[in-house]
């Protein structure tokens, strides 16, 4: 029996989700997959590239009511120290000047690797990501993103 069937959704953590909104939309040119409230500070906010419809990624903001000021700002630190996923580009170097004009923070300029050429950027939360564009004869599992540009 198959237990999972599909990987759907990619949850990352955000101080402020229409601050992370405008980023993720303006500046990495992602859109909007769904935007829906359920209550009072409780909003589902998810993003992709143009043209993948899996997997989103989801802005999450924790409630304030539920957790402590002290255990969300430990809890986005430790989140914030992982790769949080990979966006797979075709040039690059290209897409990484690109991003750079568009006041993307990056952590490492593209370097050379034995899978490909990577280079490692963050969202105004910290959360860190890789643009990668893979070398010849590398298999990626289809799960990762299209070109972040």
């Amino acid at each position: 029996m198959k237990l999972i069937s599909q990987h759907s959704i990619i949850s990352i953590l955000v101080s402020d989700q229409e601050r992370a909104l405008r980023f993720y939309l303006e500046q990495l040119g992602l859109e909007i997959r769904t935007d829906q409230s359920f209550a009072p500070g409780l909003r589902l906010v998810t993003v992709a590239p143009p043209g993948q419809s899996r997997p989103e990624i989801a802005l999450g903001c924790s409630d304030q009511t539920f957790y402590p000021v002290e255990h969300k700002s430990k809890v986005q630190e430790q989140h914030a120290q992982m790769l949080s996923s990979i966006f797979i580009t075709t040039h690059c170097w290209q897409d990484y000047k690109q991003l750079l004009e568009r006041g993307i923070t990056f952590l490492q300029s593209p370097r050379q690797q034995r899978y490909g050429v990577e280079a490692i950027f963050c969202d105004p939360d910290g959360n860190t990501f890789t643009l990668l564009e893979v070398a010849p004869g590398v298999q990626f599992a289809p799960l990762y993103f299209g070109s972040a540009a």
